[in-house]
């Protein structure tokens, strides 16, 4: 099963204490703020989820347990550029994705060997030529359908299901967006709850289980192979 786990600029300490040495490296030598602050509500979010599936789970032999400090955890790019965790400096056998939009950062972390992606957007309109630039055919039938969800919903859902699919395929948006489609039906639960999605890679015919839901002002998917049950919030730390 996925933990998932929602956290804002505001939850980031002003100090470094959580950040290992290699972090405070990597933070020093971004030059811009945005990119600064991007990339410390991610690993604050991702080291937060990733501590709490360590102790909730009891899949890592500890010492003691209650002594795994944040900065033991670090999250360092593999060769295609997915996050790789680590603990205490050894590679760390879990699946964990990590995304971030308008100051809040989105963590979804699983077992090993998982192949998982997770995303998170704001709302938005977009432009006339948005779903023709980057969608399929079967998702610009579905926006015209839109199931029970306002245009700017469906499309920013059908936008993240993408964005998570090609973070668990670990190719980005390298990949063209319209290689792999989306599909839903009508959201079963309320704003707050989870819903069933889909995604099917159309080259190699793979296909993910996924969820989506709101998020205030925002859109989360996470997507799987295996597909997992319905995540679970972290809602205690």
């Amino acid at each position: 099963m996925a933990y998932w786990l929602v956290q804002s600029q505001a939850d980031v300490p002003d100090d470094d204490w959580w950040l290992s040495n290699k972090e405070r490296s990597s933070l020093a030598g971004l030059r811009f703020p945005k990119r600064r602050n991007d990339w410390q509500v991610g690993r604050w979010t991702a080291k937060q989820a990733t501590r709490f599936y360590i102790l909730d789970t009891h899949l890592f032999p500890l010492d003691n347990r209650s002594q795994l400090r944040l900065a033991d955890l670090e999250f360092f790019p593999a060769p295609d550029g997915a996050p790789q965790p680590f603990i205490s400096g050894t590679p760390a056998d879990l699946s964990l994705s990590i995304s971030h939009s308008e100051h809040y950062g989105f963590c979804a972390v699983s077992r090993g060997g998982v192949a998982l992606g997770c995303d998170i957007e704001l709302i938005q309109e977009h432009e006339a030529n948005f779903a023709e630039d980057y969608f399929g055919d079967e998702e610009k039938k579905l926006l015209l359908q839109l199931p029970g969800l306002r245009k700017d919903v469906a499309l920013t859902l059908i936008w993240s299901g993408k964005e998570a699919v090609l973070k668990a395929l670990r190719q980005g948006l390298r990949r063209d967006t319209r290689s792999v489609a989306v599909s839903f039906g009508r959201p079963q639960s309320s704003d707050d709850s989870w819903n069933a999605l889909s995604v099917c890679c159309l080259e190699s015919s793979r296909s993910f289980g996924g969820w989506w839901r709101h998020y205030k002002d925002f859109i989360l998917t996470i997507v799987s192979d295996p597909p997992e049950i319905s995540p679970i919030e972290i809602s205690r730390m």
